[in-house]
């Protein structure tokens, strides 16, 4: 895997954040609700919440959707932008921090919302392989490396081993005796722990769902599940413990598949770093880490997304440079003035990534778009001075002479033009609102680059004109222009 330092997307502010409180294993629905009541008062005390939108018993959005009585999801609305001081993300982190002093026995964790109001997961990493032992054992190793790299958060499996479960060992000589097949225990048991919800029951325009299951305590012990009746095609009643032994242990708490192999996905937030560079010193990790004969790491869809974005992006960015150039030789009819003019390019593109360093933005979609931008924006500089310097040629001027009197006169409307557009381009830069965010890198990206190369053109374009000329003359490509004295 090869990553550049940078990150897909900035999740801005949408005024809202997703809360997740996870209790212990043991935990029955009605103790999760409860524990979530408390949360929700403690989150309405806080001045910046507006209203908390609850799930109990299921946890969606950063890793994989979940049914579990442990797990409870808080979708918490916030007020307007400026009624408070701290973005959706940063009071995220501040929330969390204030359940966790409250709520005892409560694992409380934060994610950010993406553009689409989503849960923001930026880095995503499937491990599969042959079997589920080897993919957990090394999802294990790849949790431990992804916690010690700086910049990740929340880092979480989507497959928790730790969850106690009844384990069904069927014989099958002993099953087909009795004449069940799997199919039948299956559906069996289901109905006593999970239930059937096929019947409803209807009053006026409103439909309920019909749960029929064993009540609870008909399902306490181990006892009581051996004794389970199961019907056989003959219609007759046979008990689990006929046919099957019975162990308590602990499993995965959902079963995943990736192109029908299985499954688990490591996930991570990123907080103070960008994206690319947590994958780029993951990968020099990983190398050392030792995989199991089989598994393998996948990119999960936003990272690959990331990566298809920028390589993308980065073809967008040479056939822009490739067009202008070609464009630009059949105006000149010339190869060498536009070669001159591209020399504008790398000097844009340092100030842009010296302003967003400056103002501490990440190199993201929205400042490669700039980028881009700034590649028809900052040639028209060096255009200026390089046409200008080819009319006074024409009139018999000297070299030297005639790059200086194309400096003099077009350092005016070169400056101000670029200074027209920094102005315009302020607010843009330095915006505060709700999704602000996902735009100002393309201000600090343009004004940067159009800056530098205001001020260096003056000054590289023609001296580069100047030794392209010189060069051109010695290889004797353009004959040198004879002196003639009066």
């Amino acid at each position: 895997m090869g990553y550049i330092g940078a990150s897909f997307m900035e999740a801005g502010d949408r005024g809202n954040c997703l809360m997740w409180l996870e209790l212990p294993k043991n935990a029955t629905i009605e103790q999760t609700n409860e524990a979530t009541l408390r949360a929700e008062r403690l989150l309405m005390e806080m001045p910046e919440v507006e209203a908390v939108f609850t799930t109990v018993g299921a946890k969606s959005g950063t890793v994989t959707s979940q049914t579990t009585a442990y797990y409870a999801e808080l979708n918490v609305q916030l007020v307007d932008f400026t009624r408070r001081e701290l973005a959706a993300n940063l009071f995220a982190r501040k929330a969390r921090a204030y359940l966790e002093e409250r709520l005892t026995g409560v694992k409380v964790s934060s994610v950010n919302v993406n553009i689409m109001g989503n849960a923001d997961t930026p880095i995503q990493l499937m491990v599969t392989g042959a079997s589920l032992d080897s993919v957990l054992v090394y999802a294990n190793r790849l949790e431990t490396v992804l916690k010690s790299i700086e910049g990740t958060a929340e880092v979480e499996k989507s497959v928790e081993t730790s969850n106690p479960e009844i384990q069904v060992k069927v014989d099958r000589s002993r099953m087909d005796m009795t004449g069940l097949s799997i199919a039948d225990i299956g559906t069996t048991l289901q109905l006593a722990f999970a239930g059937n919800t096929d019947n409803r029951y209807r009053e006026g325009n409103n439909e309920f769902d019909i749960n029929v299951r064993l009540d609870n305590f008909n399902r306490q012990n181990l006892s009581d599940i051996e004794n389970l009746a199961f019907i056989n095609n003959r219609g007759e009643r046979v008990r689990l413990s006929q046919f099957a032994s019975l162990s308590e242990g602990i499993g995965p708490s959902v079963l995943e598949r990736y192109n029908r192999a299985p499954s688990v996905k490591v996930s991570s937030q990123v907080v103070g770093t960008s994206q690319g560079v947590i994958l780029q010193q993951l990968d020099e990790k990983i190398k050392t880490l030792e995989k199991p004969m089989g598994v393998d790491i996948v990119e999960g869809k936003i990272t690959r997304m990331m990566s298809e974005s920028f390589a993308d992006l980065g073809m967008a960015i040479l056939a822009a440079i490739i067009f202008v150039y070609l464009i630009m030789v059949v105006l000149y009819n010339n190869w060498m003035h536009p070669l001159v003019i591209l020399f504008s390019l790398p000097m844009a593109i340092t100030g842009a990534l010296w302003a967003m360093a400056l103002a501490r933005e990440n190199l993201n979609v929205f400042t490669l778009l700039g980028i881009i931008m700034l590649i028809g924006l900052v040639t028209k500089n060096a255009i200026l001075v390089v046409d200008f310097t080819n009319q006074q040629l024409e009139k018999g001027n000297q070299l030297r002479e005639a790059l200086i009197n194309a400096v003099k006169l077009r350092f005016r409307p070169i400056l101000m033009t670029n200074i027209s557009m920094v102005i315009g381009l302020i607010p843009l830069a330095t915006a505060q609102g709700a999704g602000a965010t996902w735009k100002t890198g393309l201000g600090w990206a343009l004004i940067g680059g159009m800056s530098l190369s205001m001020i260096l053109t003056m000054v590289i374009i023609p001296l580069v004109y100047y030794l392209f000329e010189r060069i051109s003359q010695k290889a004797g490509w353009k004959k040198k222009p004879v002196e003639i004295e009066l």
